[in-house]
Order: structure tokens, then C-alpha cells, then sequence
């Protein structure tokens, strides 16, 4: 958008300028049109001579990729459901300010689904945890497990460790809608 709009202003000031170079060609090469009227004709045909030499930028319109989670395995309809979607593997899967993209949505033991729109193409990884207490946080044991019921894309469980990025990753195409499951447990 902001691309698009330095187009137009520069586009407008390229006709400002034509406007004005038209009208002092006139008087410089002497022809002095009998009334103002023909000489404001004259530079607005200068100006419809650069704009015709000038082809306008517009923004590319880019197809939308969505991403659409279903979430399963919900124990009750208590606290929230947060889905974090990650384009890196810094931070993957714990923490939040490193993600690309999240929502938060009611637990409900049917499932939820998470719905991420305008996902730029490319590999991303998601995680996903019922924050049942609500407080903002996957809660942990004395061994630094989870005690929330968590899953990641690509249904990746190891035992003793977090899940890392390259497990989980998934691929997001142009202009496609993209499904996933998870099964939280």
C-alpha cells in the first residue's frame, strides 16, 4: 500500500512537472496561444504525453494462503486454546514472543480450530498448548515436562526433550489453503 502510494505522488509530481515544462515550452518557443484556455490546453497535452511514457507501478495483488488447524484432544472446556505459529526455529515452541503469529481461543472438549490468514509462503512450524488455568503459560513438573496437554505440528512427541523446528516444519504454497491436525495429549 505504501508502495502504491508512492507511485500516485510520484506519478502526480511527474505531471505537475509536465504541466509546467508545457506551459513554459509554449511561451519559449514563442508561440503565445491567443487565450489562457489554449494554454492550459497545450500543457495538459504535454501532461498526457509523459503519462503515456510512463507506466504506473501498482502493487502485485498476491493470492492469500490460509492456514487452517484442528485441534483435538481437548480434556475440557476450561481455560483457552493457544495456537503458535513459528517461521523460525528460535524460540520453537516456548516462546511466544518469537513467533510469527498466535490466537487464543476457548477451550471447548469438542475442539477448537485456529484459522491463520494471509500466511506468506514458506516453512513454519506450529505448537500448540490448552492453557487450562489461563494462565499465559504452559505449566511444568519439577522436571521442566509439560503438565498441560500440548502437541506440535507434524505430531512430533519426544520423551525428555521440547520438540525442534526441523521436526515440526510444514510447508505454506501461494495462494493455497493449507490443513492441519493436532492431537493434543
Amino acid at each position: 500500500m505504501t508502495m502504491h502510494n508512492r507511485s500516485t505522488s510520484s506519478s502526480t509530481s511527474r505531471s505537475l512537472w509536465a504541466f509546467v515544462s508545457g506551459v513554459l515550452l509554449a511561451f519559449a518557443a514563442g508561440a503565445a496561444p491567443a487565450t489562457g484556455a489554449q494554454t492550459v490546453a497545450a500543457a495538459f497535452s504535454s501532461v498526457a504525453q509523459a503519462d503515456a511514457q510512463v507506466a504506473p507501478v501498482e502493487a502485485q495483488a498476491r493470492p492469500a494462503s490460509t492456514l487452517i488447524v484442528s485441534v483435538t484432544g481437548v480434556s475440557s472446556d476450561e481455560g483457552t486454546v493457544g495456537c503458535a505459529l513459528y517461521d523460525d526455529a528460535e524460540g520453537f515452541p516456548t516462546d511466544r514472543s518469537r513467533m510469527q503469529s498466535g490466537q487464543e481461543v476457548a477451550a471447548r472438549r469438542s475442539g477448537v480450530t485456529c484459522r491463520f490468514e494471509n500466511v506468506a509462503p514458506g516453512t513454519y512450524a506450529l505448537a500448540v498448548v490448552h492453557d487450562k488455568n489461563e494462565n499465559g503459560r504452559t505449566d511444568r513438573n519439577l522436571l521442566g515436562l509439560p503438565t498441560e496437554a500440548w502437541g506440535v505440528s507434524n505430531g512430533v512427541r519426544p520423551r525428555m526433550r521440547a520438540p525442534r523446528f526441523d521436526e515440526a516444519a510444514f510447508s505454506i504454497r501461494d495462494g493455497v489453503t493449507t490443513r492441519l491436525s493436532i492431537t493434543l495429549d
